[in-house]
């Protein structure tokens, strides 16, 4: 296999247990960016009475205060904000404009590749985006359950919060590991806030 970088020990060792931490230099420029966002941030903090800062993720955070103030959860809040920044109608965030071959990048595959062939034990993604995702279900790990191969990994599960721990309970699952959120976890939200009219 020849890879850009020179990871011997990924490559040609003995099968390894590595965790990747992958930020948003993966997924630029075919994702927006925090510079790309922070123009938007500032309008919502100002329009919701916020004092502005330079620091998109102090401001992020102020804004969701803000939000929590009015009586939201920090639920409601992360969704009203990425709605408000336009994330889950820009489709570039899923891979689904702007990128060949099933909305992922020859980056993000050479990662899922070494997934499939249990290079890796996890990925920590501070992404939002879901490219690294795409990438694992274009090379036919499924994002739930997979048919069942004695000892191969079949399927990849997203952890963005504690409720999503059990989806690593079951065997033959990688992990993406979210701490700072997810598209797919917050449209899945936005879904269910719908069908449920409690928005």
């Amino acid at each position: 296999m020849i890879v850009p970088h020179c990871f011997p020990s990924l490559i040609d060792g003995p099968a390894t247990q590595v965790v990747i931490i992958s930020g948003t230099g993966l997924s630029a420029p075919n994702v927006p960016t925090v510079e790309g966002l922070k123009i938007r941030l500032d309008k919502i903090a100002q329009d919701l009475g916020v004092t502005p800062v330079e620091d998109f993720y102090v401001l992020a955070e102020a804004v969701l205060d803000s939000y929590v103030d009015t009586g939201k959860s920090d639920a409601e809040s992360r969704l009203c904000l990425a709605e408000a920044l336009g994330m889950l109608d820009d489709r570039r965030w899923f891979g689904e404009i702007g990128l060949p071959l099933s909305g992922n990048t020859p980056r993000h595959r050479v990662i899922a590749r070494f997934a499939v062939e249990e290079r890796l034990g996890a990925i920590v993604s501070l992404n939002w985006d879901t490219l690294l995702e795409a990438a694992l279900d274009s090379v036919g790990l499924a994002d739930g359950n997979g048919p069942v191969r004695p000892w191969r990994i079949t399927a990849h599960a997203s952890v963005v919060n504690d409720t999503h721990l059990g989806l690593l309970s079951k065997t033959h699952v990688f992990a993406i590991i979210k701490p700072h959120g997810c598209v797919r976890n917050l449209e899945k939200a936005r879904r269910e806030c719908r069908s449920t009219g409690k928005c």
